[in-house]
């Protein structure tokens, strides 16, 4: 018979021979080719709609992005330039070494680099730095007499007779050999005799002047001043001064 397939499928009879069989057509190969098109398409749309590429409101660092792909600062508009983001962590922005150039050149340079706002407002902030400094010195210098003051206070027992006897011999120096050390001794005798209370004074005064200084702490930090990561301010050089500022905090 005329079109009859071999049992194995792969040859057919065209009435005088056995010829081989013609390939079984895919029924996938006819399918529509713009329905095909267009259920890729939308596939396609679906997976960007829910990938996370998708981009509902665009910051300043993919902006950024977007400019540095195309070579333009999106400051400036330079082309063709290395884009620096500003070292302060609560900014975003961006621009390029000639971005800086226009509010460094001559000016003074900071360690970080920094949007022209922060710079500005880093430099403006050095001379708190200063105050601070100088404010630290004199905490310490009180904070030293204070802690002598009360040392010697506590070894009062002892250092009052000492010093009166030791008054008492210098006064009678002067009256058997040089008059000059009669005034000399006066003054030791007396200052042992008060040395309690002198010392209770010095004490009452270094107290006083630290409080006044604790009052008034420069502010090194204000809002406007950049966050840099890993700076802590204020920036104590000196432990003790630290420790008297927040013994009670």
């Amino acid at each position: 018979m005329t079109g009859e397939l071999s049992e194995d499928g792969k040859w057919q009879w065209n009435g005088s021979n056995w010829i081989p069989a013609p390939a079984i057509s895919n029924p996938n190969i006819n399918q529509d080719p713009i329905a095909s098109t267009q259920q890729t398409s939308i596939q396609l749309n679906d997976s960007v709609i829910a990938g996370d590429v998708t981009i509902h409101q665009a910051d300043a660092h993919e902006i950024a992005k977007v400019v540095h792909q195309s070579g333009r600062c999106p400051t400036c508009g330079t082309p063709n330039v290395a884009l620096i983001s500003c070292e302060s962590v609560n900014c975003q922005s961006v621009f390029c070494f000639q971005c800086m150039q226009k509010y460094v050149h001559g000016r003074i340079i900071l360690e970080n680099k920094l949007c022209e706002e922060h710079h500005k407002s880093e430099v403006n902030c050095l001379s708190l730095d200063d105050d601070f400094e100088h404010w630290e010195a004199q905490v310490k210098l009180q904070l030293k007499s204070l802690i002598y003051s009360e040392t010697l206070l506590k070894n009062a027992p002892i250092i009052r007779p000492i010093g009166a006897f030791t008054g008492i011999g210098v006064t009678g120096i002067g009256l058997v050999d040089d008059p000059a050390f009669i005034g000399l001794g006066v003054i030791m005798l007396i200052t042992a005799l008060f040395f309690s209370k002198i010392m209770s004074g010095l004490i009452g005064a270094s107290s006083k002047k630290l409080a006044i200084l604790k009052q008034k702490m420069p502010n090194t930090n204000p809002p406007e001043r950049p966050i840099i990561a890993g700076r802590t301010l204020p920036n104590f050089t000196e432990g003790s001064v630290r420790e008297f500022l927040y013994e009670n905090s």
